[in-house]
């Protein structure tokens, strides 16, 4: 990621990797600081601009990025004053850094904060700027799309005044459009492979079909993506083709800004429990006002499950209308594992408005995660079933109330991950359960020991996960 100046480094990090940490909570030194805009003092128009809704202060240290809890402001505050301490006293690496719906998206130049015992520390101002450019070496990227359900033809894109589409990249409100990521409309495909031309981190991604006066004329839906560092491809949709229609239901447009958020069984989303019930993204899909089987959507924001909530920010991606609502999760391949309906009756978007649209609680069955830490041979501590030589397991899980074996299986693959759920595990369920794992390479073999996988308690209804400490050789 690059910046346009030089007091500004923005990013792209998923703050789900960044956890918030308590070893520089305390109560010595209270803390202040301000920031500002481009220059400006914080006002809501800046603040979207620059795609900034919370500023909070980031502590640097050996083992990674951590967050104190009052260290943090709407962005259009300008400062932050605890008054009261919140540090241990210390010497801290810090930054302010600027969140969007959860997400990191711009981080200031660090200094060195000094707290001491019944002292103020104040940080030094930063200025956050514009200047955001997604483009880098790590993902290439790709998209297709179709005109009325069939490959586009020069013909049918002149006859709904598409000259060209692109992948668009969001910061803020602001539209980047990169070389590589145009065509003409009647290729139907943009695939950048084998040239990778963005950057690793979280971007915000919408295929989009323009006319020659770049006016937009049909979208995708918007998509939040986290790219890992490359080489690596995005199949944009998961190579799902957009389908640009001359006649039918398209709620997709520029009159109303959108924000949805989900839970996963009464849990908040996270990694651990998106992981256990194998959703990879969340989906906003839209249904016109007098389709009541709701049987032909069309997403118009899709974000990872961890996320647990979307925020369009002040870019408006839905057309006016009413319209019915289903909240969906999918697997990586998009297949929908969950859905729920915030409401039984249409809501009416108008243009120029938000389209809040209520929480909802996506349902799974009871289900059960376990990380396998193997036992590296030399340290004796957690690894990868590589890195531990194991090449094949088998495991047992017991209901310990009745005794009764729920699954076992003998020599399979080493593997670090077991999913246990109420659908595809016949006879599981709430209970108490112990789970025994064998493991061997080529010239050894044992098995775990209690206590690490044995009183795994599972309640009705519940996404649970643990981790198990499989032994050593």
């Amino acid at each position: 990621m690059r910046s346009s100046r030089a007091l500004l480094t923005l990013l792209l990090i998923v703050v789900a990797g960044c956890a918030r940490h308590t070893t520089a909570a305390g109560g010595d030194a209270s803390v202040s600081g301000t920031w500002t805009i481009e220059g400006e003092t914080p006002t809501a128009t800046n603040c979207a601009d620059v795609g900034i809704d919370t500023v909070r202060l980031g502590i640097y240290g050996a083992g990674g990025i951590e967050y104190v809890d009052r260290l943090e402001a709407p962005c259009i505050a300008g400062m932050l004053d605890t008054v009261t301490p919140v540090l241990a006293a210390g010497t801290y690496d810090v930054a302010w850094e600027g969140f969007r719906a959860g997400m990191r998206v711009a981080q200031g130049g660090r200094h060195q904060l000094v707290a001491t015992a019944g002292g103020h520390a104040v940080v030094p101002v930063v200025d956050f700027v514009s200047g955001y450019d997604p483009s880098g070496t790590d993902a290439s990227v790709s998209a297709h799309w179709t005109i009325d359900g069939v490959p586009p033809t020069n013909a049918t894109c002149t006859a709904l005044g598409i000259a060209r589409v692109r992948i668009a990249a969001f910061h803020g409100t602001r539209a980047i459009e990169l070389a590589p990521l145009t065509s003409l409309c009647g290729t139907g495909v943009i695939d950048t492979r084998p040239l990778a031309v963005l950057a690793a981190g979280d971007v915000v991604l919408q295929l989009q079909a323009l006319d020659a006066h770049q006016t937009v004329l049909f979208s995708g839906a918007m998509v939040m993506e986290h790219l890992s560092v490359g080489p690596t491809h995005l199949a944009l949709y998961d190579d799902v083709p957009v389908d640009f229609a001359s006649s039918t239901f398209d709620p997709r447009g520029a009159d109303a800004t959108v924000g949805f958020s989900w839970t996963l069984d009464h849990q908040t989303a996270s990694i651990d429990a998106c992981d256990s019930v194998g959703a990879a993204t969340v989906a906003l899909v839209l249904f016109a006002h007098d389709d009541t089987a709701r049987a032909h959507g069309i997403a118009v924001a899709q974000a990872p499950c961890s996320r647990g909530a979307f925020d369009s920010g002040a870019m408006a991606t839905v057309r006016a209308g009413a319209y019915f609502a289903a909240i969906d999760a999918r697997d990586a391949m998009g297949v929908v594992l969950s859905t729920a309906s915030p409401s039984d009756t249409p809501f009416a978007v108008t243009a120029g408005s938000r389209f809040a649209v209520p929480a909802v609680d996506l349902a799974f069955p009871t289900t059960l995660a376990l990380t396998l830490d193997w036992g590296n041979p030399v340290t004796g501590g957690s690894a990868s079933c590589a890195d531990a030589g194991v090449t094949t397991m088998g495991y047992a899980l017991v209901e310990r109330g009745s005794g009764v074996t729920v699954e076992q299986r003998g020599a399979i693959p080493c593997t670090q991950r077991l999913v246990f759920d109420a659908v595809r595990t016949p006879g599981f369920g709430a209970g108490t359960y112990d789970l025994s794992i064998t493991g061997s390479s080529a010239t050894h073999a044992w098995h775990t020991t209690p206590p690490q996988c044995t009183g795994i308690d599972v309640t009705s209804g519940a996404i649970v996960w643990d981790a198990c400490f499989a032994g050593t050789p």
